[in-house]
């Protein structure tokens, strides 16, 4: 059915497939939608818009290399050259290959035409996500093992964070201030950045306490309570900007704070240069904050500026990690949250009230944002930690639950220096609770809420050693029909058989043995890895709609296994089959597209109407149904 229909929508309007890459660089179509939106704004800002361009520097920014600065300078100050007087309020990254700035229409029209230009978005404001954890989430296990995140540094882009403050006492390593980029700077010296000592001082405006709180989430240590990586530093960057016209605060009393895109991204610049040049281990950067919309899918061509930075950071095994939202969102989060490359964190709680824990200990907590496509959940209701001064609070909101992540990355870097972003991230997926919306028209099933309890001694028959992957169905994905279950496995001492899960309970063996001569070149040394293939077809038509965790164990002779898994979510018709070939009626049908997709609107299967979303697939190079209304 899936075939028919891409071919029906092939020979129907004959869309190129490179209209649906990824936007790591904008193709025509997506370049003339954000320059129409930066037009738009532009109008209603009488005339100018900020905004954070990704330009071509001729190669002096290769992600995993040392950065040829004197080049990005001189690539910056030409571009900007060629703008001129349109352009005000600038801001150069030192690492990245990005520029922020104001931009009147004549500038935005330069920019359009200029090559040099490789993608760009509005510089929008984001803000705060405010609302006995670390025994909830297994931590005390990983301290038993000796894992405590030394040698790890965390960078927490927030408030700023008090040093003094006994709960962080010789905790925080770095300190910086990026602030004021629109609006006033809060930085001890005035300026819009400040670097060393006592820059990361909080801001004196409400709520500046929380990056303090985030702090001593991550690495506070005292002898009556410890954060979850109490061995670990902080790298403290204050972002916050102060405003002073009521009109821009909005439902706030001014003064009131906010924290710019270009401010944040530059931030994360910064992360990038510490460890880099500088060499700081950063196992991750913490993010506790975000804006009011909701993405019910991913946001990259929105947001190309996070996209590229937290790949950026990826790339040299530096975790992005971003919180939410508190909107009680269903199947929805904030920016930046939603774009690719970040690890999204939604809160769970450990405590059940009447308030915000209605539903229980391990629960989603009532104002949490969750999405399909949501990373991890950990706890973030009722959280105790370090505020100002020698003050402590009690706090709930996702910008609690995602340090409890920040923290766990670290545990599990000093545990393996080299694990990779997507490695940590599958491994902590993989062992977590499996946890579903339990709240009102909640339809979020099987996410993922961290237990470190694996740390602990742990199985000893789970051996690393063993190397597999689950390639089909792919993480995240939308399936429908048949489709195929495989992937490959190998070990030391080979592989006696390969079994699948779904949704926790065993299903039966997948036929192994495949010829794989890739994975032979990839590990020659390992037995047996020439034909290390499995696969099965699979009827995804006889799950439930929604989502549901697949999960293959390889296991050796000996009894020695590993695992993998993915989440996906199941699409369906009202029947499984349709053999009648004149089943499908498109005579009252339309077709529409955006910059993802297209729409199929009132297509009738069987007599019943459907509206259809195809996106196109890299890897099958077809279009493919990912959603059913």
């Amino acid at each position: 059915m899936q075939r028919f229909i891409t071919r029906f929508l092939l020979g129907l309007i004959m869309l190129p497939a490179s209209g649906m890459a990824a936007p790591q660089m904008m193709d025509a179509q997506q370049r003339s939608a954000a320059f129409q939106h930066l037009e738009d704004r532009a109008v209603v800002g009488g005339g100018q818009v900020s905004v954070i361009v990704r330009i071509d520097d001729q190669g002096a920014f290769q992600p995993g290399r040392p950065v040829n600065k004197e080049k990005l300078r001189a690539a910056q100050d030409a571009f900007l050259k060629k703008l001129g007087g349109n352009v005000v309020h600038v801001s150069r990254f030192q690492a990245f290959p990005l520029l922020a700035y104001t931009v009147d229409t004549v500038g935005l029209a330069m920019m359009k035409e200029d090559e040099q230009v490789l993608d760009v978005q509005e510089n929008g404001s984001r803000r705060l996500h405010l609302r006995q954890s670390a025994e909830m989430i297994g931590a005390s296990a990983a301290w038993d093992s000796g894992l405590t995140g030394s040698g790890q540094y965390v960078v927490v882009i927030d408030t700023g964070v008090d040093s003094s403050h006994p709960f962080l006492k010789n905790k925080v390593a770095v300190e910086a201030c990026i602030s004021g980029y629109l609006g006033e700077s809060v930085c001890p010296n005035g300026q819009d950045f400040q670097f060393g000592p006592g820059a990361a001082v909080p801001c004196d405006l409400e709520d500046c306490d929380h990056g303090s709180h985030v702090a001593g989430i991550v690495a506070g240590s005292m002898p009556s309570m410890k954060g979850i990586a109490h061995g670990a530093k902080i790298i403290a960057i204050q972002i916050a900007s102060k405003l002073t016209d009521p009109n821009d605060c909005e439902d706030e009393p001014a003064p009131c704070m906010t924290f710019w895109d270009a401010d944040i991204v530059k931030a994360m610049d910064l992360a990038y240069d510490l460890k880099q040049t500088d060499g700081y281990q950063v196992a991750a950067v913490n993010m506790s904050l975000g804006g009011f919309e909701k993405y019910t899918q991913t946001c990259d061509t929105d947001y190309p500026a996070y996209v590229n930075a937290a790949k950026w950071l990826k790339d040299i095994g530096i975790a992005t990690i971003v919180s939410s939202g508190n909107e009680s969102y269903r199947n929805g989060m904030s920016a930046p949250a939603c774009v690719s490359n970040v690890v999204s964190v939604g809160s769970v709680c450990d405590i059940r009230n009447s308030g915000e824990c209605g539903l229980g200990e391990g629960q989603v907590a009532k104002s949490s944002n969750v999405s399909s496509f949501m990373s991890l959940l950990a706890p973030g209701a009722m959280i105790t930690s370090s505020t100002l001064g020698t003050s402590y609070g009690t706090w709930s909101g996702t910008s609690m639950a995602t340090p409890h992540v920040a923290g766990a990355w670290a545990l599990m870097k000093q545990r393996n220096p080299n694990a990779s972003v997507d490695e940590i991230l599958g491994e902590l997926r993989q062992n977590a609770k499996l946890v579903s919306d339990g709240r009102s028209d909640g339809v979020v099933n099987n996410m993922r809420s961290m237990d470190l309890g694996f740390l602990q001694s742990g199985d000893p028959l789970l051996d690393d050693r063993i190397k597999l992957a689950l390639e089909e169905p792919a993480a995240n994905s939308v399936v429908n029909g048949v489709g195929n279950l495989r992937g490959w496995a190998v070990g030391p001492d080979g592989i006696a058989h390969v079994e699948y899960y779904i949704d926790g309970k065993l299903q039966t063996r997948i036929p192994y043995g495949g010829a794989r001569g890739d994975i032979a070149n990839k590990f020659p040394s390992l037995p047996g890895s020439r034909y290390s293939g499995y696969g099965a077809s699979f009827n995804y038509s006889l799950l439930s709609p929604g989502t549901h965790t697949f999960k293959v164990k390889a296991i050796t002779s000996s009894g020695k296994y590993n695992e993998r898994e993915n989440t996906v979510t199941v699409v369906k018709f009202h029947k499984p089959y349709f053999n009648d070939p004149n089943a499908m009626d498109i005579s009252s049908s339309n077709v529409s597209r955006d910059a993802t997709g297209i729409m199929l609107k009132n297509i009738k299967l069987g007599g019943v109407s459907y509206d259809i979303r195809l996106e196109w697939s890299k890897p099958a190079q077809q279009f493919g149904i990912v959603e059913i209304k």
